[in-house]
């Protein structure tokens, strides 16, 4: 019975959705940490910023700082509220997805096969926006194994604070 919940979970990753539109729905530099608690659930923290422990994944969210405030990691950097989503990483608990049942653009992905990792690839779109970590199976099948987001070009750009444009 767990096993079936945990199929019908995952498989609402790759029907309802496309992954351009965040891990359930989760945009950077558009959800907040209020709304991520209350879609993921059971939020942490440690010296890396938080983290969501669900049945599907481990997420680890970075959040903004004050805006427009100088800040080690460029967590102000934005002129967004504090603890707006800067950036996210969906690491899947288990490889159950295939690449070819998750719903996202693909032709404007493109593959790279370039890692020192034997039978892990990585799909990239043109602006860098969302890194599809894949794992290849020894029949040659594509899991999705984790999914990294960032803010896509053109909202960094509108958002970034105009004293820290040049770094």
């Amino acid at each position: 019975m767990y096993k079936l919940i945990f199929i019908m979970l995952m498989s609402s990753i790759t029907t309802c959705q496309s992954i351009e539109e965040g891990w359930k729905g989760i945009k950077p530099l558009r959800a907040d940490k209020d709304s991520v608690d209350k879609k993921l659930e059971n939020p942490g923290s440690d010296s890396n910023g938080a983290f969501y422990r669900t049945d599907e994944a481990f997420v680890r969210v970075y959040y903004s700082t004050e805006p427009c405030m100088e800040s080690k990691l460029g967590f102000g950097d934005y002129d967004v509220p504090k603890n707006t989503v800067l950036q996210y990483s969906v690491s899947l608990n288990k490889l159950i997805i295939k690449l070819s049942d998750l719903k996202f653009a693909r032709k404007n992905y493109y593959r790279d096969t370039s890692g020192d990792v034997k039978n892990s690839v990585f799909y990239y779109p043109a602006d860098g926006s969302i890194i599809i970590s894949v794992h290849i199976d020894p029949e040659g099948t594509e899991y999705v194994s984790g999914i990294d987001y960032k803010a896509r070009k053109e909202d960094a750009e509108k958002f970034k604070c105009a004293d820290t444009q040049a770094k």
